[in-house]
C-alpha cells in the first residue's frame, strides 16, 4: 500500500483502509458492490477507490479530516472541508432540494442523483440524518422524519421526479439484511413515502415491509422501533397508520380475505403495534382513534360469521389455520361494526344464559359436574317504584354482581 494507515474499518465481508495519505482502499466482497470499484467482483488484495462528491466530480479534501465508517454492504465518508461542520457525504442539502424542485425537466445528473438516494436504506437514512454538534443518547432517533416526510410530498408531485423514484430494490435488499439490522431507522422513513400508501406498493412492497418486520427483524431492532413509534410526532404516526391500513383495505376491496389469510394477520399485528404505541404517547402527540378505522371491513366481513369465529377461538389455542378475526382487533372497528358485535355477542350470552337454566331445571341433580343447588337465573330483574326510578336503579345496578350485565334485562 506504499504508506502508513491512519484508519481501518470491517464491513461483514469487506474492509476499508485509509491510508494517512487520504488515498482509500478496500478489499474483500463486492458482491453487493461495497468495494467501491464500480463492479461486483471481491478482491483479496486492497484495491485502491476513487473518491468522488455525492454531487458528482473527483473529491479535494483535506485527509486529517477524513473519516471512514462501514455497514454490513455499505461505507461512508464523512468529512469537514476548511471550517464547516462535518455532515456525512450523500446528506441532502437545501440546494440541491431546490435545484431539482426547479427543474421543469430532469437532466441526467439530476435524476442519477435521485435513484442514488432512494437505492439503498443507507443512503436514504444518511440523507435525513439530524446535523447535530450534540452526542446523540443512546437509543435516539438521528433521522429528521418531518423533514423527510416534506421532501417526498414535494418531490413526487413533480411527474419526472416520480419517474425517477423506484424503491422495489431497496425493499429487496432489505430482505438481505433485516435480520441484523441494528438500528432500524429505514422502517421509520419508508412509511412517510406516499408511494407506499398506493394500491400498486401493496403486494410487492408494503406486504414484503410487513413480513420483514413481524418475523424477520431481530428483538433488539423490533424493541427500538416500538419505542420510537411511541415517540412520533402526530403527522408522522398518521402516514405509518395509513400505508399499513392502506394495505388492508386494498385485501379487503379485492376479496383477498381468504387467500392472504397469513398477510391480513400480520397488517392487523402491526396495527395494533401503532395503537399500542399510540396509547402510550402523550395527549398532545395521540391521534384520533378514527384514524384506525379501516371502513371496508362493513362490507367485506359479515360480523355474525366473525362473532360466531371469536367466540369459538376464544377457548381455542391458535394454530396456523386460524382465520381472521376482526373481534380481536377492535380498534379497526368503525362505530357501527362495533354496536353489531356488541349486540350479537350479547344476544349469544342471553341465550347461552338462558340454555343453562332450562338444562339446570330439566335435568336431575348430579347431571353436571358442577352440580348447582339452584339453577341460573335466566335474566336480571330491576324491581323499581314508580317514586324513586332512577334512584332504585342505580342502587340495584351498583349491588348487582358484574356477570348479571350479560344477562336479559327485565325491569318490574
Amino acid at each position: 500500500m506504499g504508506g502508513l494507515v491512519s484508519q481501518i474499518a470491517c464491513g461483514s465481508h469487506h474492509t476499508l483502509v485509509l491510508g494517512s495519505s487520504g488515498q482509500l482502499w478496500a478489499f474483500g466482497s463486492g458482491v453487493k458492490g461495497q468495494l467501491g470499484t464500480g463492479n461486483t467482483e471481491g478482491s483479496l488484495r486492497p484495491t485502491s477507490v476513487l473518491l468522488t462528491r455525492a454531487s458528482g466530480g473527483e473529491a479535494s479534501v483535506i485527509h486529517n479530516d477524513m473519516k471512514i465508517s462501514v455497514g454490513w454492504n455499505s461505507n461512508f465518508i464523512y468529512t469537514a472541508e476548511s471550517s464547516e461542520r462535518e455532515q456525512p457525504i450523500g446528506r441532502l442539502d437545501e440546494a440541491k432540494l431546490q435545484k431539482w424542485l426547479t427543474m421543469e425537466q430532469g437532466n441526467a445528473e439530476a435524476q442519477r442523483e435521485i435513484s442514488l438516494m432512494f437505492s439503498t436504506s443507507s443512503s436514504l437514512v444518511a440523507s435525513f440524518t439530524k446535523a447535530s454538534e450534540i452526542p446523540q443518547a443512546a437509543g435516539a432517533l438521528t433521522v429528521d422524519l418531518e423533514a423527510a416526510s416534506q421532501v417526498f410530498d414535494q418531490l413526487l408531485n413533480i411527474p419526472w421526479i416520480r419517474k425517477s423514484v423506484n424503491i422495489v430494490p431497496l425493499v429487496e435488499n432489505l430482505c438481505i439484511a433485516v435480520a441484523v439490522i441494528k438500528s432500524p431507522e429505514i422502517f421509520l422513513i419508508l412509511p412517510t413515502i406516499s408511494l407506499l400508501h398506493e394500491d400498486h406498493s401493496v403486494m410487492n412492497m408494503v406486504m414484503t415491509l410487513a413480513v420483514f418486520i413481524s418475523n424477520h427483524l431481530n428483538k433488539t431492532a423490533l424493541k427500538t422501533l416500538k419505542d420510537w413509534w411511541s415517540s412520533l410526532e402526530p403527522s408522522i404516526m398518521t402516514k405509518h397508520i395509513l400505508m399499513w391500513k392502506n394495505a388492508l383495505s386494498f385485501l379487503l376491496r379485492n376479496g383477498l380475505l381468504t387467500t392472504h389469510n397469513p398477510g391480513v394477520k400480520l397488517l392487523l399485528q402491526l396495527l395494533k403495534q401503532l395503537h399500542k404505541a399510540n396509547k402510550r404517547a402523550g395527549s398532545i402527540q395521540k391521534v384520533p382513534a378514527s384514524t384506525f378505522y379501516v371502513e371496508e371491513i362493513i362490507c367485506s366481513v359479515i360480523p355474525l360469521e366473525d362473532v360466531k369465529l371469536w367466540r369459538f377461538w376464544s377457548t381455542r389455542e391458535d394454530t396456523e389455520e386460524t382465520p381472521v378475526i376482526f373481534c380481536r382487533f377492535p380498534f379497526v372497528l368503525n362505530l357501527i361494526c362495533k354496536m353489531a358485535v356488541f349486540n350479537i355477542h350479547a344476544h349469544f350470552t342471553k341465550e347461552s344464559h338462558k340454555l343453562a337454566h332450562r338444562l339446570t331445571v330439566m335435568c336431575p341433580p348430579g347431571t353436571f359436574t358442577d352440580d348447582p343447588k339452584s339453577p341460573l337465573a335466566p335474566v336480571f330483574q330491576l324491581t323499581l317504584r314508580r317514586p324513586s326510578l332512577i334512584e332504585d336503579t342505580f342502587r340495584q345496578l351498583g349491588a348487582a354482581d358484574h356477570d348479571y350485565f350479560k344477562r336479559e334485562l327485565v325491569v318490574k
